[in-house]
């Protein structure tokens, strides 16, 4: 069994009490841990200050949005969720809310969140599931496995597509690969962005003819 490099287990171990990470790291390595990322760990940079880049999202799109029936008005740090969801219920083209995200993430040149490059540095984490729509853990691991190539492997599910899996020949060749469980930014809305949208893909993976199999399974 490979063990960890100092640097991945200073990574793992600095915040957390050695005690507990101690029966733990042995199951890192033998790859039995699969790493869940959520929105909080996509801190970015935008007009030179850090951000989430959730909230980044929101602000420009309450700026940017055409609102059917006038621009409500929001408080301050209200959620992306909240806001399309409001857009939607208020007469917003789905469509148009989907292509305005994928415009804000595919129109700059991102630094890339720093959590996401140091769990790429942990080589026992072959597979990450991500339930955020940007690709970012997809180019962490590109950038810091494979020299900025593009051989870390992305699937998503989408929300009101067919039903996309992993080939099982991937998990055992040992790729790095990125699992999207609530889709991957683009100009269709297809993946998760309202509420509405949240329970919609939630709902699916409990079926069991719907769900992708070979990732439960993992």
């Amino acid at each position: 069994m490979e063990t960890m490099s100092a640097e991945e287990h200073s990574f793992l171990t600095e915040p957390f009490d050695q005690d507990s990470w101690d029966s733990l790291l042995p199951v890192i390595e033998q790859g039995n841990i699969i790493p869940v990322l959520g929105p909080e760990l996509l801190q970015v940079e935008a007009d030179g200050q850090p951000i989430l880049l959730y909230d980044y999202i929101a602000g420009r799109l309450q700026k940017t949005l055409k609102w059917k029936y006038g621009r409500p008005t929001f408080p301050e740090g209200t959620s992306l969720r909240k806001i399309a969801s409001t857009y939607i219920e208020m007469g917003g083209n789905a469509r148009v809310l989907a292509t305005g995200i994928h415009n804000i993430i595919d129109g700059q040149d991102w630094t890339l969140p720093p959590a996401l490059l140091r769990l790429a540095q942990i080589k026992h984490f072959r597979l990450f599931i991500t339930t955020t729509f940007d690709p970012f853990m997809q180019q962490a691991l590109n950038k810091v496995r494979f020299g900025g190539q593009p051989y870390a492997q992305v699937y998503s599910l989408s929300s009101k597509g067919a039903t996309v899996d992993v080939p099982m020949d991937q998990f055992n060749s040992g790729a790095s690969i990125v699992y999207q469980i609530f889709g991957q930014a683009n100009t269709m809305p297809s993946f998760v962005v309202t509420e509405e949208d949240l329970l919609q893909c939630v709902r699916r993976l409990q079926e069991e003819d719907r769900r992708p199999q070979n990732l439960f399974d993992q």
